[in-house]
């Protein structure tokens, strides 16, 4: 029986590259899933092993510099964005979206502005929510209140925004960014209702932010509340109100790109995996698409996620899936979280012990 384990990080316990290097202990077939968010470096060198690693020093959403990597493939880069201000890397007691930047953003694409022709950006998985305000202020754009005055990184900043005045000599290649999920910029569904929790925020908080975001659209002067731009802390707001960069569901390209239907239409078993298995699941999310392509190919799937939130009545309509909770393996929450590989290795050999 061949199995394909299409490996998306379980948020906030193990990464895509910790996942995939438990190959070597079981026999599945391991594939790098991303849909722009958490992983998306590590499926293209899948993709394009010729691309080459490099690394930049970058500030993280909290303003700590660190090395991060980026991907360049003849005349093309290629970053991800949770890989340079990701949500991971901040414990949750930690996390202060308000305080929170997109600011190493644009500190990586001005790094590669002069280099490349082509930028493609991974968005998703970030810990701020500042619309990429602080993308362009990396990139030398002036964002200045009723006084003049030059703005402060995160949201506070953003409520007393006035004016763009964009750096004279800036020039910047083509980019095409990648979202990993549909949400528009507010509503119910936008980006500080829906992820403002998960990095942080009150309700009180959730609420600012929001006044913060209509407030940048007002100045940038464009519609803003589009399908994509809720993704990756709002950074759609900056790179395409104001850079010009184009959007895609990250998932369509991606698949393209690791040739996922033709894996699947070879597989006896299809399992995928995600860190909860939730409502914002369904907005374009890389392992329910592979769930869905499966389905078409009637194919059986093993769903591997921390939690599973998503209603009964939601799932049943995919008769071809199996979901495995690890907190339900779990003594509690935490356990689930810090032994998340243990659980995972349970199990993969519990499906291996299944197939022989």
């Amino acid at each position: 029986m061949k199995t394909i384990f299409f490996v998306n990080a379980l948020k906030g316990s193990l990464s895509t590259r910790e996942v995939c290097k438990l190959k070597s202990k079981f026999p599945l077939t391991f594939v790098p899933l991303s849909d722009g968010g958490d992983g998306f470096l590590e499926t293209v060198v899948y993709a394009l092993p010729a691309a080459k690693k490099h690394f930049i020093l970058a500030k993280n959403a909290l303003g700590k510099i660190k090395k991060t990597p980026y991907l360049i493939y003849k005349d093309s880069a290629f970053i991800e964005c949770a890989k340079i201000a990701g949500l991971a890397e901040i414990k949750p007691e930690q996390r202060k979206v308000l305080k929170a930047s997109s600011f190493g953003i644009g500190t990586v694409l001005k790094t590669l502005s002069t280099k490349v022709k082509t930028i493609y950006i991974g968005l998703g998985g970030v810990a701020f929510n500042d619309g990429g305000a602080g993308c362009l202020q990396a990139l030398g754009y002036e964002l200045l209140d009723n006084k003049n005055k030059q703005i402060s990184l995160g949201i506070l900043g953003l409520l007393k925004l006035k004016t763009i005045i964009p750096p004279k000599n800036l020039k910047m290649p083509k980019i095409i960014c990648f979202s990993d999920v549909e949400n528009k910029l507010f509503g119910r569904l936008g980006s500080a209702q829906v992820y403002g929790p998960q990095k942080g925020a009150n309700k009180k908080e959730v609420v600012l932010i929001d006044s913060a975001l209509k407030n940048f659209q007002k100045v940038i002067g464009k519609n803003l509340d589009k399908k994509f731009y809720g993704a990756s802390g709002a950074l759609p707001a900056a790179l395409c109100g104001v850079l010009k960069a184009k959007i895609t569901k990250g998932t369509q390209e991606i698949f393209k790109l690791i040739k996922a239907e033709n894996l699947i239409k070879k597989a006896n078993l299809v399992v995928t995996s995600e860190g909860c298995l939730d409502e914002q699941s369904l907005f374009g999310k890389a392992p329910f698409e592979i769930l869905k392509l499966a389905k078409k190919h009637k194919k059986q799937v093993l769903f591997i996620c921390g939690k599973n939130k998503l209603n009964s009545s939601v799932l049943k309509k995919y008769t071809n899936l199996t979901v495995a909770e690890l907190c339900a393996l779990a003594k509690n929450n935490k356990d689930s979280f810090v032994n998340a590989k243990v659980y995972l290795k349970k199990v993969l050999g519990d499906l291996y012990e299944y197939k022989h």
